[in-house]
């Protein structure tokens, strides 16, 4: 859970309640001691440390909650790349032609050639898509070469 504020304290009880593992993340170390004593079981200062390097450490996140503001602040941009990285390894490893569509539309995933190719592996050759999705993954090739 990034971010333990007025919806983030919610969420860190429902998903302890739920029997998740949780990491707390902000920025406030006591809004960390809050976060522990509604049932986070990891907590990291984003102030003093990396959160992405932290929660690999402890495994990595099978799924994230985050509300975060607007904003270019180290801690949010670090937020915003692990939540992209777990959303990315996740439809990676769905191998949903749908969701994988809907990842190269999205800016995050515009470039992203591995999805590209999953996509294409993963559709039929009969499949009216497998052509365009055979056309993305040339142009991303194309794109990232030059």
């Amino acid at each position: 859970m990034f971010g333990v504020g007025g919806l983030g304290h919610l969420a860190i009880q429902y998903a302890a309640i739920a029997g998740g593992r949780v990491v707390a993340v902000d920025l406030v170390d006591e809004k960390l001691e809050l976060a522990r004593n509604l049932g986070a079981e990891f907590t990291v200062n984003a102030s003093r440390e990396n959160p992405v390097e932290a929660i690999q450490r402890l495994g990595g996140a099978d799924q994230a909650i985050a509300l975060l503001p607007p904003s270019d602040a180290p801690a949010i941009v670090q937020a915003r790349q692990l939540l992209d990285e777990s959303l990315r390894r996740s439809i990676l490893s769905s191998a949903d032609p749908g969701l994988l569509c809907r990842w190269l539309a999205h800016p995050s995933g515009a470039d992203d050639l591995a999805a590209a190719r999953t996509l294409v592996a993963v559709l039929p050759g009969g499949d009216p898509r497998r052509a365009a999705a055979t056309a993305t993954a040339a142009a991303i090739a194309q794109r990232l070469s030059s």
